[in-house]
């Protein structure tokens, strides 16, 4: 399921990003976390998050992608204010990224227990946000790339949400979810919406 978000949203969005000093990811976060607590009823709440980064300077001109997945644990107790959720989002995000070179296999690797085969291992839920420009990119005026959506036939995640500009107006937000997609993003929609 795929909606864009309206325009005058967006710009709400944007606003409180800078009243509080956050990102659209940490609102993001932060209204999808919500959304999940509502749902599962849970003040606990754990999401993947995929990060990009060069876990090392001797790798600053090596070509490739570099990305790792973190997982952003957010704290619902307490019935937080939209501002104290985003604090609390600003301060998970911040945490995660500052360990972002651990590589997640030895995360799970130092999780302790017994582990259930049908499910990841950290979380069940994945939120990626693209900040930026399209997935159309031209390199020297001589070639041109452009993204192309690979499917695997099955869900790595029971539920995964990307959020991307298509204009600098618009975001366009994607759910897929092996359960009702439909349900969670319009959902997703209206907390969003109430948050700004």
């Amino acid at each position: 399921t795929t909606f864009t978000l309206p325009v005058e949203l967006v710009a709400r969005l944007r606003t409180l990003a800078h009243e509080t000093g956050t990102s659209l990811y940490m609102i993001c976060l932060a209204a999808f976390g919500l959304l999940l607590g509502r749902h599962a009823s849970q003040d606990d709440i754990s999401i993947g998050s995929p990060v990009t980064a060069r876990p090392s300077a001797a790798l600053e001109h090596v070509m490739g992608t570099f990305v790792n997945t973190v997982v952003m644990r957010l704290d619902l107790s307490g019935s937080p204010t939209v501002r104290e959720l985003l604090a609390r989002a600003r301060r998970v995000t911040l945490d995660a990224l500052a360990r972002a070179d651990v590589p997640f296999e030895q995360v799970v690797a130092g999780v302790t227990g017994p582990r259930d085969p049908s499910r990841e291992p950290l979380f069940q839920t994945m939120l990626i946000v693209h900040q930026g420009p399209g997935p159309h990119l031209a390199l020297d005026g001589s070639a041109t790339t452009t993204q192309v959506a690979v499917t695997k036939g099955t869900a790595a995640n029971s539920l995964k949400v990307t959020v991307g500009s298509t204009t600098t107006d618009n975001i366009a937000v994607a759910a897929v979810a092996t359960v009702t997609a439909a349900e969670m993003a319009s959902a997703l929609d209206q907390g969003l919406a109430a948050a700004s």
